[in-house]
């Protein structure tokens, strides 16, 4: 192999794949270059006014911040443990602590679906398979959950004017996040320009999956539960939407125009200000 600044050239050996060379104008290519000039630290963040904060925020600022925490807590964990035991018993708990008045558990967006098509992936390499996972993980996830969790984040602190060191660390997450999400939907639209056919099972699947997320909050008590919570049913839908518009541009363009388009195309728009 020859090696031109930094670049690795396709050289004549067709036999590994390593020797064919790389595409360096591949989006997700583009998405790893940003990645790496994007990279920090979080021992850098200084949250020494943060735990001054903390001490004097009265019990019902503290109660917010936390409830917010661990719902990422929950996503966050959810998409990283290898262990499917560990994952398991996480979510059994998260569902218990989510149970109504009545003793009836609300529907989680991780009970289940999460690990079920990420575990398929295991057997499963069909373009169905591929586009199942990134419909959960990718879109609903880090697309609608993740963003609205964001959302909550920023009036949070726009509320208690406190606790700095969180609050850039977070804008710092958000930043990752708009990548993860324009990988997902450059993925999807890749799927779905060699396969449109696929786009009836999207739509089934979308509709079952958000409306199930966004429609959580079905009866006048966890409506005000929601409410309390700054959690807006009708903005979760809108964004839900988005997210599949999102996707839905790709059924009439052909792979090499998804290839070939910029990768900002890809960023929600809910996240392209974060910079």
């Amino acid at each position: 192999m020859t090696e031109a600044v930094g670049k690795i050239q396709e050289t004549q050996i067709g036999r590994y794949r390593s020797t064919r060379g790389l595409n360096y104008d591949s989006v997700p290519w583009k998405l790893w270059e940003k990645s790496k000039k994007l990279f920090w630290d979080p021992a850098d963040l200084d949250f020494s006014k943060d735990a001054v904060d903390w001490r004097e925020m009265p019990e019902t600022a503290r109660t917010l911040v936390a409830l917010s925490a661990r719902g990422f807590m929950v996503g966050e964990e959810a998409v990283t443990l290898l262990d499917p035991a560990s994952l398991d018993d996480l979510v059994d708990a998260r569902n218990e602590a989510m149970r109504d008045s009545d003793g009836r558990r609300r529907p989680g967006l991780f009970d289940g679906v999460l690990t079920r098509v990420m575990r398929r992936l295991d057997t499963d390499h069909s373009p169905e398979a591929i586009l199942d996972a990134t419909l959960v993980y990718n879109q609903l996830v880090e697309g609608v959950a993740a963003i609205n969790g964001y959302r909550r984040w920023d009036e949070t602190f726009r509320r208690l004017g406190k606790l700095p060191g969180l609050q850039a660390g977070l804008k710092l997450t958000q930043r990752d996040e708009r990548r993860h999400i324009a990988y997902g939907t450059y993925l999807g639209r890749q799927i779905l320009a060699q396969h449109p056919e696929l786009w009836e099972f999207v739509e089934r699947r979308w509709a079952k999956l958000a409306g199930g997320f966004v429609g959580a909050y079905g009866n006048a008590a966890q409506l005000q539960d929601a409410a309390s919570a700054d959690f807006d049913p009708a903005e979760v839908k809108a964004l839900a939407d988005r997210r599949l518009e999102a996707l839905r541009v790709a059924v009439t363009m052909r792979p090499d125009d998804v290839e070939r388009a910029d990768v900002e195309s890809f960023v929600p728009a809910e996240l392209a200000t974060i910079t």
